[in-house]
């Protein structure tokens, strides 16, 4: 069984009263959505329930408890105000 870690490493005052949420996952990809590079990955949707856009830029996800910096959203992603990625 797959876990998705998504990890906080922002301080803490500028989390403070956001919510964003996992809000779908998809850990086996045979059919549903290709990327950008032609494959069927993994993927998440994040969903933002905050009335303000949230930069999410500096997140990291992890399947792994011994890396959890495995991969790091990049500079600039951000989850529109109620909205979704």
């Amino acid at each position: 069984m797959k876990h998705i870690y998504l990890i906080l490493l922002f301080p803490i005052n500028i989390i403070l009263g956001q919510q964003i949420f996992i809000n779908e996952v998809c850990t086996a990809n045979d059919t549903v959505a290709l990327d950008s590079n032609y494959n069927y990955s993994d993927w998440i949707e994040i969903y933002n329930a905050s009335n303000v856009d949230l930069d999410i830029s500096g997140y990291f996800l992890s399947d792994n408890d011994n890396k959890p910096e495995k991969w790091q959203f990049p500079a600039n992603v951000v989850v529109p105000a109620n909205g979704y990625l």
